[in-house]
């Protein structure tokens, strides 16, 4: 979103690198995050991740439809724990972060393949360790968040990855 002014990330060794920054998807600034239209009322992005989470830091896929409706499908932590979480935000009166609306804990760091199936006017948000069983960590989640009716706009909804750091994490971590 936005034009970037720095290059916050790279394509090499057959992956798309982002580097994570305090820029978030509500900020209407340009976040690390690259997407691509949705096309289709039913479709499915899925992406594999290789990162490492630490505190104050999240990659991971999104659903959005503009800086103020969004579903961000991330790999945390909480607490030292790899976890996996749903954060939305559903207008300008939530947090430019997002909420999280569901979360559940992560049995390994590294490699996690990330899914958002949308049906007609709901969404489901899966995760996976190999591939091939899908865990569900919510399902028919309210798409009308994301309708050009609802949030307004005119370029629908976008399936992208985004990294974010927290503004009060030091350093800088990189999700591919």
């Amino acid at each position: 979103m936005r034009n970037p002014r720095e290059n916050w990330w790279k394509i090499g060794r057959g992956a798309l690198e982002l580097r994570a920054r305090p820029v978030a998807l509500g900020d209407n600034g340009n976040p690390s995050f690259l997407a691509r239209r949705q096309q289709h009322l039913n479709a499915t992005a899925t992406t594999e991740i290789r990162f490492d989470p630490s505190k104050g830091v999240e990659a991971g896929v999104v659903a959005l439809q503009s800086d103020d409706f969004w579903y961000f499908l991330a790999v945390g932590e909480d607490k030292g724990q790899p976890v996996i979480r749903l954060k939305r935000r559903a207008g300008s009166s939530d947090p430019a972060t997002g909420a999280i609306i569901q979360q559940a804990a992560l049995s390994r760091k590294g490699r996690v393949q990330l899914r958002i199936d949308a049906h007609g006017g709901k969404y489901d948000f899966s995760w996976s360790n190999d591939g091939n069983r899908w865990n569900l960590l919510a399902k028919d989640v309210d798409g009308t968040v994301l309708s050009t009716k609802r949030a307004g706009g005119f370029v629908g909804t976008m399936f992208g990855v985004h990294a974010y750091q927290s503004p009060d994490v030091s350093g800088s971590e990189k999700g591919r």
